[in-house]
């Protein structure tokens, strides 16, 4: 933290910003819900995907360099991007405020957290943007084929 605070109250941040990452992930499958029901699959899946994605990236980086991640802020993130990029602008930015309440408690690796998020849910747009492209390249050949 940015002052030295008793150790007591570093534990009450540190619980208090792993029960705000468990709101940000609700609120992620109240949408990921509500998407289902509409039958937007991809979406979802993209959704699912992101935080995967940055796990395995922070897990990588922190063999590389020993940098410290916080593993709550990085998920969250990841999850606000995603919701952000795939399901609705407003409320990946209201995610995205609370991700980083998740991380102020080590605002060094809030920095890298974010920046591990964005890489990730980058990637899986593009990987998500691929598989689009080659059903809609498959419909129209099918249909070419009619």
């Amino acid at each position: 933290m940015w002052f030295q605070v008793s150790p007591e109250i570093d534990a009450v941040l540190d619980s208090a910003a792993a029960d705000l990452a468990y709101v940000v992930y609700a609120i992620a499958g109240a949408l990921a819900v509500l998407a289902l029901r509409q039958r937007r699959f991809r979406p979802v899946v993209l959704l699912g995907a992101a935080p995967l994605v940055a796990y395995g990236l922070a897990r990588g980086l922190a063999h590389l360099d020993q940098h410290r991640t916080v593993p709550q802020a990085t998920a969250a993130f990841a999850v606000a991007y995603a919701i952000f990029l795939f399901f609705d602008r407003r409320a990946g930015i209201a995610l995205a405020a609370g991700a980083v309440l998740v991380g102020v408690d080590h605002p060094s690796d809030l920095a890298v957290a974010a920046a591990i998020a964005s890489l990730a849910v980058f990637v899986v747009h593009l990987a998500g943007a691929g598989r689009q492209s080659a059903d809609v390249m498959t419909a129209s050949h099918d249909s070419a084929r009619s």
